[in-house]
């Protein structure tokens, strides 16, 4: 098998990341609309509202092809794991979590997860993972290996997209404050790929993330749009995203676990094969 001539990932990666990224995203949705669409037709009785799931199975089949374009040079989205360091990260996050839930608990709000609203948050999950990350950061790590590029950039990405949810009804304050909201949780969870070198840690916490935005969060529809205004209790609730993001990058940061994540991408990335 012919191997191919990576020419604009060897000399602008930055810019082959961000053109996976659309390309990728793009893809995904027409093939999967595609195969819905032949799914309803032969099966009527499938629900629309599990079009997610297909989302999901298209998405892992696009990482499939990922490895093989880059072949055989990556060994792939969930190998050469390391758990060691992640566990920090994660455990953060868990505070992160913990502190939502009984906010929302202690405020009353109602629970209204349908099952609309967990294929949704499914679909979020790993979609977005797979096309910010899991398309973004392999391609940014390959050569250079600037851990700075790869995690700003693939989150910076991933907060601009979410402006579009101001053309879907969404106030532009709100819409500037999920922008941010993104971004840093793109940080995290771009910092839990690097360190662990497996999409799945990040494709499990987006989800649950999501399923708890859907779920328990009344101003959050079924589609992730934020549907409420910029106030002071708006701003302060972000106090603990900014915790988690700062204890997140000074722990990324440091010396030795960004030798970590050196050694984890040099073990991803087979170029001595070459």
């Amino acid at each position: 098998m012919k191997k191919i001539n990576h020419k604009l990932a060897n000399k602008i990666p930055v810019l082959a990341a961000i053109i996976f990224a659309v390309v990728g995203l793009l893809a995904t949705q027409v093939t999967t609309f595609g195969l819905s669409t032949i799914i309803h037709r032969f099966l009527p009785v499938f629900p629309e509202q599990t079009n997610p799931i297909v989302v999901v199975a298209v998405a892992f089949l696009a990482l499939f092809l990922y490895k093989l374009w880059f072949r055989p040079e990556y060994t792939g989205s969930v190998v050469y794991s390391e758990y060691k360091k992640v566990w920090v990260l994660l455990a953060a996050y868990a505070l992160f979590f913990a502190y939502g839930v009984t906010e929302l608990v202690i405020s009353h709000e109602p629970y209204k997860l349908t099952f609309n609203g967990f294929c949704m948050a499914l679909f979020a999950g790993t979609l977005e993972e797979v096309v910010f990350r899991g398309y973004m950061i392999p391609v940014m790590m390959r050569k250079k290996k600037s851990i700075a590029v790869a995690l700003f950039v693939s989150s910076g990405v991933f907060g601009l997209v979410h402006g579009a949810n101001g053309l879907a009804g969404a106030g532009f304050g709100i819409t500037v404050l999920q922008v941010f909201t993104s971004f840093a949780l793109g940080i995290v969870l771009g910092g839990m790929y690097l360190l662990s070198g497996n999409l799945l840690i990040p494709i499990a916490i987006h989800t649950i993330h999501d399923i708890l935005a859907i779920g328990m969060q009344g101003a959050v529809t079924e589609t992730g749009v934020m549907k409420t205004t910029v106030t002071a209790a708006t701003l302060l609730a972000q106090i603990p995203l900014v915790i988690l993001l700062t204890v997140t990058l000074l722990f990324i940061f440091n010396k030795k676990n960004m030798e970590t994540i050196y050694s984890v991408w040099e073990k991803k990335w087979k170029l001595s094969e070459e």
